[in-house]
């Protein structure tokens, strides 16, 4: 596959597409790197309750700003842990009326399994958080290969929980690649 070649506003650092994946036990560690990159920890402290890595009292979806206040990655954050190896997200992106872009995506969680990073991929490679509209699918596979199944006998059909998410992302470029 010839890689796709953007200009150079749209890709994330290189470093980014060699760190380790989702399966690997150093996937934390790629967490951190990430907000260390986008210059968190250099920002102005704020309440306990506005921290990034403090849990919400239900599920939120934010952007990830880098430290040149530009969209980099969405970040979700949960109430509870979650395995995230079983989570599917599916991206679609359009500033027309029909969607005119699918975002494959790569998940990087924390630690503690309370946040995962979404990162956008283009041909491959990690991407910039265009602005546009937005439907994101998720999808919680309670059966899969490598894992425990969590199905019970009482409700042996049940095989996932898709929740679906519309929004609009008003800052950075508009995608024209």
């Amino acid at each position: 596959m010839t890689p796709a070649v953007f200009a150079a506003r749209w890709a994330l650092p290189s470093w980014v597409r060699r760190e380790p994946n989702i399966g690997n036990s150093d996937v934390g560690l790629f967490f951190f790197r990430l907000f260390e990159w986008a210059g968190i920890f250099e920002a102005n402290p704020l309440a306990a309750d506005e921290r990034v890595f403090a849990r919400p009292a239900s599920a939120d979806l934010n952007l990830v700003m880098d430290s040149t206040r530009t969209p980099a990655a969405l970040l979700l954050r949960t109430a509870e842990p979650c395995d995230w190896r079983r989570v599917d997200i599916t991206v679609l992106h359009r500033m027309k009326p029909e969607f005119e872009r699918r975002f494959e995506t790569r998940l990087v969680p924390a630690p503690d399994g309370c946040a995962c990073v979404i990162l956008l991929l283009a041909d491959e490679i990690p991407v910039r958080v265009p602005r546009g509209e937005y439907a994101l699918r998720l999808r919680y596979k309670y059966r899969l290969d490598d894992l425990a199944s969590l199905v019970n006998s009482v409700d042996s059909n049940a095989t996932l929980d898709e929740c679906q998410i519309a929004l609009t992302q008003p800052m950075g470029g508009v995608w024209n690649v």
